[in-house]
């Protein structure tokens, strides 16, 4: 039992040491400086006071060196470059203002992945410092973890921080680098890492300019007009009756005897009603034609036979 309980403290003692360690390890963080001879006159306070709040410091500066020397500084810390990184060039070679904004580019570019980097303006005692600054502002302005430190803008009109080059440092000039350099890289809080961005889906294609459809007019049925109805036109034809007198069906013996006679011996009537039936046509042109001579015929005769039977009345009235 006494063994157990000893074994358990021991594994607490253990865990309280390692978790007391841990933390003191985490919150240390480093800075890398590289820069040329007006920075190097900085070193030994700046050193201090990043070492007093925590910090471990590798310092890299030089005479004489330009912005290529800086760069290639620089790549010789890169596994060093994991918190901030502290930069001090182009005093030795910013007469070319071009030539020194390609340069600030490369530098800039190639540290893209250092989470803090700090870059110092240059006194501007010469004509060509203001338009290399000017493209240093430019230059970091196209990189969000990049800070521009205006060392020009806290030496300005200030006496007593330079040499009589208006650039090395004296003791206070190196003490006022050291609290513009160490406020900044302390002050500051490091970003945690950025989220991968989606991608943006691409812009919807340009809709399709659709002509409006053409609607047809509503054609709203129209009721034919009725029908002009036009009274039939009614012609009258009277045609007159035809009379015919009333014959009787028995022919006078006299008349039988003055009509010609047909081939089989009977009038041509009677042969006309022999064959089916009397033309009326034809026996009206008979009647009013032959028929008149007829008629003039019977009444010469009936006149003669009246004259006749005048003479025979008179005689018997009178014998002699």
């Amino acid at each position: 039992m006494k063994r157990l309980l000893l074994a358990v403290v021991a594994c607490i003692a253990v865990a309280c040491a390692v978790s007391g360690a841990t933390p003191s390890a985490a919150q240390q963080r480093s800075v890398v400086v590289v820069g040329d001879s007006i920075i190097l006159g900085a070193q030994g306070p700046m050193v201090g006071a990043f070492n007093n709040v925590g910090w471990a410091v590798n310092f890299d500066a030089a005479v004489s060196r330009s912005t290529s020397a800086g760069a290639a500084a620089i790549d010789a810390h890169w596994m060093e470059l994991t918190d901030s990184l502290v930069i001090n060039l182009g005093a030795n070679d910013a007469g070319n203002t071009a030539s020194y904004r390609q340069k600030v580019e490369q530098i800039l570019s190639a540290t893209a992945g250092v989470p803090h980097v700090y870059w110092l303006t240059i006194r501007e005692v010469r004509d060509y410092y203001p338009a290399a600054n000017q493209a240093l502002r430019e230059v970091a302005a196209g990189h969000r973890n990049v800070t521009v430190l205006d060392w020009n803008a806290v030496t300005a009109g200030s006496t007593g921080l330079t040499s009589s080059d208006g650039l090395h440092l004296t003791g206070s000039g190196a003490a006022a680098m050291t609290d513009l350099v160490v406020n900044a890289v302390v002050n500051s809080v490091v970003p945690a890492p950025a989220a991968p961005t989606a991608a943006a889906p691409p812009p919807p294609p340009p809709a399709a300019t659709t002509p409006p459809a053409t609607v047809p007019p509503t054609t709203i049925p129209q009721a034919a007009p009725p029908a002009e109805t036009v009274p039939p036109t009614t012609v009258a034809t009277t045609v007159p009756p035809t009379t015919i007198s009333p014959q009787s069906t028995t022919t006078s013996p006299r008349v039988a005897a003055a009509m010609p006679k047909s081939a089989s011996g009977g009038s041509q009537m009677e042969s006309a009603m022999e064959s089916g039936g009397v033309d009326v046509g034809s026996a009206l042109g008979w009647t009013l034609g032959g028929g008149f001579a007829l008629v003039v015929v019977l009444l010469a005769l009936g006149g003669a036979a009246l004259g006749g039977w005048a003479l025979i009345g008179a005689g018997e009235k009178h014998p002699e």
